[in-house]
């Protein structure tokens, strides 16, 4: 099951005043240089703590300057942590006096600062103020008070539980001592003799670092193992693979929350330490051993927060929004907030975090690196928009950028050059008062204009009076900022000049209108033929490079392909030329000309290895924006097994994309080579389909996808709102299939989408998918048409090996199994009976009762043993099998003659799973009814009166089937999940893109 995420909730919650974690009080700041009647500024800063502002727990120069000048500016920020375990009042006055700058509580936000939130409910969990909420992590029992701050009424830690009942985890006697500084009794410890009526524990917040790791994952195995959450139970349902995720999180277990990714975090020792990161990883593990993990089917549900997750700069924002609001008055819900600026020391959390942000206000998160925390040197992991020694200049920078400079009132002659701005002194050496916040940011008509010298107050000298050295310091400065203005005024003639004197500005830039359409070679069609001749491509810019001011690199892209491409300034390409070529956006489009050159050298990290692109000219098609959510070059990995969303690198230290990044961001998704392949591969499933089916006469029908009423059971049906009445989206097209038999259609065929409201959050199930079904007469026997369905399958699975070896072969690098799908060696199907298949699973000792007496059909691992099985066997990974049990099979399956106790019915399989289900059907009226009322049905319910008015009218014998094009691709390729079959899945968790 997928993780309920808490920040689609948090995203929707819109309260203008602060939360409980962010109270009014005598901290509340005083400081502010706008009156109320100004226009507050449309921009904002955000700092990380460790590593921008403090280090070691000692300021880092700079930072309370560049702090002080922001409030005397009033200019909002907030400090964006992955700390935690105190709250935020006290963290902040903390920081306050380390630093020296009165900070308000509401400019912090800490980790674990979201779980404020659960107190009152959101979307997707039930409010939990009154509820058991089991706090892990933190020093002693803070993290419990911090808790209670935000509002949770009923809070216990596993100190609590241990000190009830020390055989919980013997190996914490140890700890006795220590937990008796804090721990309280229990309010229910429980009947130790009736599990039943143990401590029921609603959810498990793990705020900071666990302590005590052993006991904490202890107990949250056991509530994860529970039942309905009461300590010392166990579920029934743990383990059974007829329900999702087999069994496991199925029983109103506590949800589970972690407040910090992060693996490891920098302490006083020389190596990184295991950080709240590694006890979830250990806690996964540790789950994955007893339940059998991903491997099994089964996931761990969980929810992480904290830096660089979309849901806490969504927080921070919301948070933003409001100071500002408060600040400067607003009436408006949403006030102007262009840009942010991320200020951060670790490129993998707050870079990442920022580069990767979608606001949901339209505001733009400039990240600004700076050299003063964790961040070593060299090219970041994730590129920020500029990278600074330390947060004064970040601020600069972002002052800068914020065109907010041209405001700032200084007491010295303005200029141009940042360097010689001052920043405030900082708070230890004056303080701030009401009288300063209330200065306008404008000088009035009757002051002085900016540029004037400003009389400074020296010990001794009269007031009013200048002194000689400020006079000197002056003019220094002003000396300072007139060669800056000749130096920019240099620099501008320069550039100026270089454009006049370029000769190759018409062989790039943005592309020239023309009517002329150019002939465009594909990639696939490059060869060696080509070699010295000139060409023209179109694509994406996969890389680019300058390698020096004469020479630069392009990795060209297209539909999954690479080229090399290189441009070097020689007559008549211009400096400029290589400048700009070498600059281009990554993922940008671009129309190349060029010479076929063959390298010296395979270049391999390319496709087309034995070419290469000697560019002439580049013309931009359409800019891609300079920070994307994920770079193509990182999703061309495959995804992690693991479900964890959090930030993940490879042993080379490269990102890993997670799946739902990927569906995320599913456009740039489908840009790498895998997924090109994989939808080449779903399309020639539907091809293949289509031609099969036409050839045998058949007739392509499209039938309605709205429907009347829930004819195929209706609690696996999408209710909607159709005008006045409700109406309901289409299981199948099974009914109007057969109606068209009634109708003499004889052979028809669908490719369509199917729905099916089932809350099945596993590896092959959709809401929605791609069905390819069909229905056909026979004469005599429904094997006529089982037969049929057979040779369809054989022929599409040995086309697509066929037709479609260069996808394939693409697909293997990243899942080996796409090549190894075994087909029958004789183009037969091997086609089996349900006992057959139930005796083999019986010899192989698994317990078959329930399916001996009809009562279930087979389990997914059940599939999965036989499909192993049989491959072991008889050395296929596609077969099917016939005649399964009336019991298993809905009401218009035409029971065996034979044997009343079977059907005429059939399910298709490929490497142990279902991709088809079929059987004759009822076509004599009476029969049909009366199958309809044994499965509890009423023949005259509204929906059914047309299907049946269709046998009144007699109809002939009939079979058909629907297979799941998802499906097939997936088992083809061996993929892992049906997701990645899928253009744009549809699941329980997933609406969008």
């Amino acid at each position: 099951m997928r993780p309920q995420r808490l920040w689609r909730s948090l995203g929707l919650i819109q309260r203008s005043s602060a939360r409980s974690f962010l109270p009014a009080g005598p901290c509340s700041r005083t400081i502010r240089s706008l009156s109320s009647a100004s226009r507050g500024p449309d921009f904002a800063f955000a700092f990380d703590i460790d590593g921008v502002l403090l280090r070691s727990s000692k300021p880092i120069p700079g930072a309370a300057e560049s702090l002080a000048l922001l409030q005397k500016e009033g200019i909002p920020f907030i400090l964006l942590t992955n700390g935690g375990g105190k709250h935020e009042t006290e963290r902040v006055a903390e920081i306050s006096e380390k630093l020296q700058v009165q900070l308000d509580p509401s400019v912090i936000i800490q980790s674990h600062s979201p779980f404020a939130e659960l107190v009152r409910g959101t979307e997707t969990q039930s409010p939990l103020e009154d509820k058991c909420v089991l706090v892990v992590g933190g020093d002693g029992d803070q993290c419990r008070q911090v808790a209670e701050r935000y509002g949770f009424r009923n809070v216990i830690t596993p100190g609590d539980i241990f000190m009830a009942n020390p055989s919980i985890w013997p190996f914490s006697q140890v700890f006795r001592d220590y937990y008796k500084t804090f721990t309280r009794p229990l309010s229910h410890a429980g009947d130790a003799s009736d599990p039943t009526k143990g401590l029921k524990v609603d959810a498990i917040l793990v705020f900071n670092d666990p302590r005590d790791w052993a006991l904490d994952a202890q107990i949250i195995i056991d509530l994860l193992l529970s039942s309905q959450g009461v300590l010392g139970t166990l579920s029934e349902k743990n383990g059974r693979s007829d329900l999702p995720n087999r069994g496991y999180l199925q029983d109103g277990q506590p949800p589970l929350y972690f407040s910090n990714p992060d693996l490891w975090w920098a302490a006083a020792y020389s190596l990184p330490r295991l950080g709240q990161g590694g006890f979830r990883e250990a806690l996964e593990g540790t789950w994955a051993a007893i339940t059998g993990g991903p491997g099994k089917g089964v996931e761990l549900t969980k929810t992480v927060i904290g830096k660089p997750s979309q849901g806490t700069y969504e927080f921070a924002e919301k948070q933003l929004r409001r100071n500002l609001a408060k600040d400067f008055n607003s009436d408006s819900a949403q006030p102007l907030l262009q840009n942010v600026y991320m200020v951060g020391d670790n490129p993998e959390s707050d870079i990442r975090g920022a580069n990767s942000y979608r606001s949901p206000y339209g505001s733009q998160w400039q990240s600004i690196l700076v050299r003063t925390g964790v961040y070593p040197g060299g090219e970041p992991a994730w590129t920020p928009k500029t990278i600074v020694d330390n947060v004064q200049r970040a601020v600069e920078w972002g002052l800068q950028h914020s065109k907010w400079y041209q405001r700032l009132q200084f007491s010295t002659v303005s200029s141009p050059d940042l360097s010689i701005h001052p920043f405030p002194p900082p708070i230890h050496s004056r303080r701030y008062t009401m009288a300063d916040s209330e200065l306008p940011i404008r000088p009035k008509p009757e002051e002085p204009p900016a540029d004037a010298p400003a009389a400074v107050a020296v010990e001794g000298e009269e007031p009013g009076k200048i002194s000689k050295s400020a006079l000197k310091k002056l003019a220094k400065e002003k000396a300072k900022a007139e060669k800056a203005a000749q130096r920019a005024a240099q620099e501008k003639a320069q550039a100026a000049a270089a454009e006049a004197s370029d000769t190759a500005k018409h062989l790039y830039g943005p592309m020239p209108d023309s009517e002329d359409v150019l002939a465009c070679t594909r990639f696939s069609n490059i060869n060696d033929e080509q070699y010295e001749k000139e060409i023209t491509v179109v694509a994406r810019v996969d890389n680019a490079r300058v390698q020096s001011a004469k020479l630069a690199f392009l990795m060209l892209r297209q539909q999954g392909q690479k080229i090399q491409a290189v441009i070097a300034a020689a007559e008549p390409i211009s400096r400029q030329m290589v400048k700009y070529t070498g600059g281009l956006n990554v993922n940008s489009i671009v129309q190349v000309t060029g010479i076929v050159k063959k390298p010296e050298v395979p270049i391999a990290s390319a496709t087309l290895s034995n070419h290469e692109i000697h560019i002439r000219k580049v013309y931009m098609i359409a800019e891609a924006a300079q920070q994307l959510p994920m770079q193509v070059k990182d999703a061309e990995r495959p995804p992690p097994e693991t479900t964890d969303e959090g930030f993940q690198v490879d042993a080379d230290g490269a990102p890993i994309v997670t799946l739902k990044t990927r569906l995320d961001n599913r456009v740039l998704d489908l840009q790498t080579a895998t997924s090109q392949a994989i939808t080449w591969i779903s399309s020639g499933v539907a091809e293949l389909f289509a031609e099969y089916m036409i050839k045998s006469g058949s007739r392509w029908i499209f039938t309605p996808k709205l429907v009347g009423a829930a004819t195929e059971g209706g609690s696996n049906v999408f209710e909607i709102k159709y005008f006045k009445r409700n109406a309901y989206l289409a299981q199948s097209p099974q009914l109007y299939k057969q109606m068209c038999i009634a109708g003499d259609m004889e052979n028809v065929f669908e490719i369509a989408p199917v729905f099916r409201a089932e809350d099945s959050n596993t590896h092959r199930h959709l809401t929605e998918f791609a069905g390819l079904d069909f229905e056909k007469t026979f004469q005599s026997h429904y094997h006529e048409v089982l037969e049929f369905a057979e040779n369809l399958l054989v022929f599409i699975l040995t086309q697509l090996k066929e037709r479609y070896k260069e996808q394939i072969a693409i697909i293997q690098k990243s899942y080996p199994k796409a090549g190894d799908f075994k087909l029958p060696k004789d183009g037969k199907a091997l086609r089996l009976n349900y006992m057959d298949g139930v005796a083999m699973l019986k010899e192989a000792g698994v317990d078959m009762s329930e399916q001996e007496r009809f009562e279930n059909d087979f389990t997914t691992n059940m599939e999965k043993q036989l499909g192993q099985i049989i491959r072991e066997k008889y050395d296929t990974d596609f077969y099917v099998l016939d005649k399964f049990p009336m019991a298993v099979r809905p009401f218009y399956t035409k029971a065996c003659p034979q044997d009343p106790r079977f059907s005429n019915s059939y399910d298709f399989f490929m490497r142990g799973e279902e991709i088809m289900s079929g059987a004759q059907r009822i076509n004599d009226v009476k029969e049909l009814e009366a199958s309809m009322a044994a499965k509890g049905l009423d023949p005259s319910q509204e929906g059914f009166e047309d299907y049946i008015a269709a046998f009144r009218q007699g109809c002939p014998p009939h079979a058909g089937g629907g297979l799941g094009m998802n499906r097939i691709v997936m088992f083809f390729l061996g993929l892992p999940n049906v997701r990645l079959a899928t253009l744009f899945p549809r699941d329980p968790q997933r609406l969008r893109p």
